[in-house]
């Protein structure tokens, strides 16, 4: 165990390594999800947790007893999103209210910010999702879930695809990697900048 002392600065939650592969470059193996960084002096334990409402109770769970030890000042969630409104690729939204369920729960994580998230459990047709939720923004498939374990976490989501694209299309398949590279790169400066200087 590299840990030693379990206090760290931020728990950062991302859904894919893809999504904080800048920030694996730096890190230390915890164990197979979880990965310890030091920047600028910041401890930042970083857990990846999969791809949606699954994937994430399966990793709380699994890493229940290691992450009830960690006392963290700050817990973030860090990753893409889809645009439910026409927002340019690789803007990066602070999300202030969290919905899952179906729409039928809602969390407010940021009373200052009127970005809405919509968390769903698979894909869906973006315009349709629009329609029902007409105050969001984004739509992903982590979020509501993290929210509900972490109250107090704080979002950002880099636009991924954006309402133009369909994440189905022969187009947004070849330009997907070239995208999501460039997205990490950008949340990973945008982190450090505010958060690790």
């Amino acid at each position: 165990m590299i840990m030693g002392n379990k206090k760290i600065d931020y728990l950062v939650f991302a859904a894919e390594k893809r999504e904080v592969s800048s920030f694996l470059k730096k890190a230390k193996k915890v164990n197979d999800r979880v990965f310890l960084i030091t920047i600028n002096n910041k401890r930042i334990l970083l857990i990846v947790t999969g791809v949606g409402k699954n994937a994430i109770k399966r990793t709380l769970k699994n890493q229940n007893e290691f992450l009830q030890d960690i006392k963290a000042e700050k817990t973030f969630n860090l990753g893409n999103a889809g645009a439910l409104k026409s927002i340019k690729a690789s803007t990066i939204l602070k999300i202030g209210k969290s919905f899952g369920n179906n729409g039928k729960e809602k969390l407010i994580l940021d009373s200052s910010s009127h970005v809405e998230n919509i968390t769903v459990n698979s894909l869906q047709n973006k315009k349709k999702l629009s329609r029902q939720f007409n105050n969001a923004y984004t739509v992903d498939m982590e979020l509501f879930h993290l929210a509900k374990a972490y109250p107090q976490i704080i979002s950002y989501k880099i636009i991924l695809d954006t309402f133009r694209f369909n994440p189905k299309s022969i187009i947004f398949k070849f330009i997907l990697p070239l995208l999501a590279k460039k997205n990490n790169k950008l949340l990973y400066n945008f982190f450090i900048s505010k958060y690790c200087s």
